[in-house]
């Protein structure tokens, strides 16, 4: 992948319902903005509707008090980490573990989608896998999209093409403990992505603003369609639609509307201090 400093261009994809889409085979199927943690769950062995209510939980105990909401989340993890923990029946959940079960996203990437990515990067434009949920799978889904490997030869191999909200957290063996889970997932979002073209700014030497567009789904990529263009992707979110420059039902269209106005960007990176 050849990069041009002077006119770089980065696409911010979301994963669940996005990048994960499952297309209209599914349409009935209830959706949920944690899908990929679902998708975790049933691998575990654990049952999705316990894991659901276990998070609904989690939402109707935090208030906005940060020793409460501290609280909410310990027995968040505490709860999910024994839900696994009972189910799976193949010796200690390990950081191995995780990255084997993981794999299993690279089968969910909607095919169309794969091959925009492949596209994206051919002309130069660097897709980041960005997502209020699993780093792990963000991490995986990049590189099975092309994300990493587009930058391996170029002075942007060390910036990872992804960034999530959740990381988990293993002790001195290895054995999953808990993980870390910001509630504040639009601002975090926002923290991220500035972050991340911070480091690419730094990586290249070139402080530039990059011309950057976000393609998301739901109410926690509102704050990059409204820092970024957006392009929402199959949303039933009215705010997200009317704060974005187009909606898309399928990734040619994505495509077609990322083109379209690449090279005239109304909002532009505004993370350079």
């Amino acid at each position: 992948m050849s990069l041009n400093p002077e006119q770089l261009r980065v696409i911010f994809v979301d994963l669940d319902q996005c990048l994960l889409y499952r297309g209209n085979e599914d349409e009935n199927y209830e959706l949920w903005e944690g899908e990929s943690w679902l998708l975790l769950t049933v691998a575990f062995g654990a049952d999705k509707e316990e894991h659901i209510k276990i998070y609904k939980e989690y939402r109707q105990r935090i208030n906005g008090s940060t020793e409460n909401d501290q609280k909410a989340h310990e027995i968040l993890v505490e709860k999910l980490i024994k839900l696994w923990k009972d189910t799976w029946k193949n010796g200690p959940i390990t950081r191995q573990t995780i990255e084997n079960i993981c794999e299993i996203f690279t089968r969910k990437i909607n095919s169309e989608a794969l091959a925009v990515m492949g596209e994206f990067i051919n002309r130069g434009i660097l897709p980041i896998v960005g997502t209020g949920g699993l780093v792990d799978v963000a991490r995986v889904v990049a590189q099975a999209i092309g994300a990493q490997k587009a930058v391996k030869n170029t002075d942007l191999a060390a910036v990872d093409m992804w960034f999530g909200n959740t990381s988990f957290i293993y002790d001195e063996s290895g054995v999953l403990i808990g993980f870390n889970h910001q509630q504040n997932i639009v601002g975090t979002k926002i923290k991220q992505a500035d972050t991340k073209l911070n480091e690419i700014r730094d990586a290249l030497g070139n402080q530039n603003p990059i011309q950057t567009i976000a393609v998301g789904d739901g109410k926690s990529d509102m704050g990059l369609f409204m820092r970024y263009l957006g392009i929402a992707f199959h949303s039933t979110d009215k705010d997200l639609i009317a704060e974005s420059k187009g909606h898309a039902s399928s990734w040619a269209e994505v495509f077609s509307i990322a083109m379209l106005h690449f090279d005239q960007t109304p909002k532009i990176d505004r993370s350079v201090a």
